[in-house]
C-alpha cells in the first residue's frame, strides 16, 4: 500500500496538537469540571466528553507504544470513531440548555 505524501508530517501534527489537547484537558480537570459538577449543570454531556478524552488518551497510547499488529486495526478504528465523534459531542455540551 501506497502512503500518502502528507501522510507522516500531518500525523506530526497531529501528535503535537493531542499533546496541547491534553494540556487543556488538564486544565479543565482542575478548574471547570470542578464547578460544574457542583453547579450540576451540563453533567451527562460533560461525563461523555470525559470518557471520550480519556477513551482517546488510552487508545492513543496503545497505538504509539503497545498495540501488537493483530489488535491495532481495531484500536485504529476504535480511536478514529471516538475522535470523529468529539467535536460533535463537544457541541451537545456546549450547546445544551443548563439542565441536569
Amino acid at each position: 500500500m501506497q502512503q500518502h505524501p502528507w501522510q507522516f508530517p500531518s500525523i506530526q501534527i497531529h501528535g503535537g496538537t493531542a499533546f496541547l489537547a491534553m494540556i487543556c484537558f488538564g486544565i479543565l480537570l482542575g478548574t471547570h469540571i470542578p464547578s460544574g459538577w457542583k453547579n450540576k449543570k451540563k453533567r451527562k454531556s460533560g461525563i461523555a466528553l470525559i470518557v471520550v478524552a480519556c477513551f482517546l488518551i488510552i487508545t492513543a497510547y496503545l497505538l504509539y507504544y503497545i498495540a501488537q499488529d493483530n489488535l491495532r486495526e481495531y484500536i485504529v478504528y476504535a480511536h478514529l470513531t471516538l475522535g470523529l465523534a468529539f467535536p460533535f459531542v463537544l457541541i451537545v455540551h456546549l450547546i445544551k440548555k443548563n439542565t441536569f
